[in-house]
């Protein structure tokens, strides 16, 4: 599930311009064509693109149960596909900007698109070998089930290669330890923010007993998971990953609100207007925004933030596109946002 742009003509200030409108996407395998089927595909998609907005399976039974029913609300278009199996699929596009709002009213905080990559760690024991061993991507079931897991909320989930480089930063047995500081070592070296070891032991019954560790820009969390099958423990791993970022990351838009007023310079034609826009409309810490003024000078906008305004001004500093110059004044310094 990935967010792609439609394109749509609008004209406001008497001038016509280009602005992005968002859809979520989402796949769901069918038996037939039918509407019935449709109707219950559609339902399925909203319920993958919920779980992936918001971190969490339990808001699809309160307090966003009734969005369900209403599912077909929310869609932009659908089409029917066939998939590297050659099995029929039917590919769903929802509006994010009416989601977002729903899910707003509802008091669920929304879950945004900037996702770190996870490198995943993993060793094992098992009944036959008690010397801890590399769990690889070539060989092992788990890392194909840990990959399904992490698809499902759209998270970017990656594994050494373990060439000679690897397995010198990290033995099977550090692994096996959580040695944070060899852990961190590694998801530097593949550029990962964010880094999940597990210490696993598989028993004769294909169950898996794991102890986890996972490090978030220097936050650490751990769990122990026990008696569990290949997706079971997929599923936990994956978890822990999600509830630390949901913990970080996701925005309360029915927060209160603080208002604003900025006056932005450095848009030297109206490209750079709709540029300004398009991205104000993806900043989730703006509930919403009006345009006061507008010259040959600049914009003066009014804000509503979700978020004080510190949490903003942060924002702002990580992606260097509109510079803070005081509390008031700011200046546009991106040529185009895609």
């Amino acid at each position: 599930m990935k967010a792609f742009i439609n394109t749509i003509i609008v004209i406001s200030l008497g001038y016509a311009f280009v602005v992005q409108a968002a859809v979520l996407d989402a796949s769901v395998i069918v038996e037939d064509r039918s509407q019935r089927v449709r109707l219950v595909a559609v339902t399925q998609a909203f319920e993958q693109v919920i779980r992936s907005r918001t971190g969490s399976t339990s808001v699809l039974a309160e307090p966003l149960a009734a969005l369900l029913a209403d599912s077909d609300q929310f869609v932009d278009n659908y089409a029917y596909s066939t998939n590297e199996a050659g099995l029929t699929q039917l590919d769903v596009s929802f509006q994010e900007l009416k989601l977002r709002q729903a899910i707003m009213t509802a008091q669920v905080p929304y879950w945004p698109d900037q996702r770190p990559k996870t490198l995943v760690l993993l060793a094992q024991i098992t009944t036959m070998n008690r010397s801890p061993h590399y769990i690889t991507e070539a060989d092992d079931a788990l890392i194909a089930s840990m990959d399904k897991a992490f698809e499902q909320y759209d998270l970017s989930m990656i594994t050494p290669i373990w060439d000679l480089d690897d397995r010198l930063i990290a033995s099977p047995q550090q692994i096996w330890e959580h040695d944070r500081e060899r852990a961190v070592e590694l998801a530097d070296k593949y550029g990962a923010s964010c880094v999940l070891t597990g210490a696993a032991y598989l028993d004769s019954r294909a169950r898996y007993r794991i102890n986890w560790t996972l490090d978030c820009a220097g936050e650490l969390a751990r769990s122990q998971l026990g008696a569990l099958d290949i997706e079971g423990a997929a599923n936990q791993g994956r978890n822990l990953v999600v509830s630390q970022l949901v913990a970080q990351q996701a925005v309360d838009l029915s927060g209160s609100v603080n208002t604003v007023l900025m006056e932005v310079a450095g848009l030297e034609a109206y490209s750079s207007v709709v540029s300004l826009r398009n991205y104000l409309d993806e900043l989730l810490h703006i509930k919403r925004y009006n345009i006061q003024s507008i010259s040959a000078t600049g914009l003066q906008l009014e804000l509503n933030l979700v978020d004080d305004i510190a949490k903003f001004h942060q924002r702002l500093n990580r992606d260097g596109l509109l510079q803070r110059i005081d509390d008031e004044h700011y200046y546009w310094v991106a040529v185009n946002v895609e």
